[in-house]
C-alpha cells in the first residue's frame, strides 16, 4: 500500500487531506454533512451523533477501516454544515478500550502507532514536534494540518485532521 491508495485501489491521499474507507472518500476538505450522511461509513459504522446547538455537530464512528489492516474510531466535527475537523484513534486489543483499561503506557503505545501511520502515509518528518507538557507532532499543509497527540489530562490520544477555515 502506498500513501495514494487503499486496499481496493481507490485513490486517496492523506497529504491533500483526503481519507478513504469502504471503497469511498469519507473525509476531505469541503465535505458537507449531507455528503457525510450519504457515505457507507455513515450507514455501516455510525456509533453516535450529537448537536452542540451552536452550529457544531459531532459524528462518531467505530471500526472504520482507514487502513487495510487497522480499524479506527473516527469522530467528525462539522460546523454550519461543513467539515471542520476529525479525530482518528486506532482500535485493537493492544490498546486501552475503556477507563478501566486506561494506562499511560497503553496510550503512549497508541501515540507511537499514530506517529508511525503518519510517517508512512506522509513520507516526511513533521513540521513541529514537542515532548512537553505532553507528546505532540504536527504536519502543515495548504488545506490545514494533521497532528498526533497524547494528552494525559483528558486521557485522549488521537490523530487530528483540522481543515483551514476557507474551504
Amino acid at each position: 500500500m502506498t500513501n495514494r491508495e487503499v486496499e481496493n485501489g481507490l485513490p486517496t491521499s492523506w497529504e491533500i487531506g483526503e481519507l478513504a474507507a469502504d471503497g469511498e472518500r469519507i473525509i476531505y476538505p469541503g465535505l458537507t454533512e449531507e455528503e457525510l450522511r450519504s457515505t457507507m461509513m455513515y450507514n455501516l459504522h455510525l456509533a453516535s451523533s450529537r448537536s452542540i446547538g451552536n452550529g457544531y455537530e459531532w459524528y462518531n464512528f467505530k471500526d472504520v477501516p482507514l487502513l487495510p489492516t487497522q480499524l479506527f474510531f473516527v469522530s467528525i466535527c462539522c460546523y454550519n454544515g461543513k467539515i471542520h475537523s476529525a479525530t482518528l484513534s486506532v482500535q485493537g486489543k493492544e490498546y486501552p478500550n475503556s477507563w478501566e483499561e486506561w494506562t499511560t503506557q497503553g496510550e503512549l503505545k497508541r501515540y507511537r502507532k499514530h506517529n508511525a501511520i503518519l510517517a508512512q502515509m506522509l513520507s516526511r518528518k513533521p513540521d513541529y514536534e514537542r515532548k512537553e507538557p505532553y507528546p505532540y507532532l504536527e504536519y502543515s499543509f495548504d488545506w490545514g494540518r494533521l497532528s498526533s497527540y497524547q494528552d494525559p489530562r483528558s486521557g485522549s490520544t488521537a490523530i487530528s485532521v483540522t481543515y483551514a477555515v476557507a474551504q
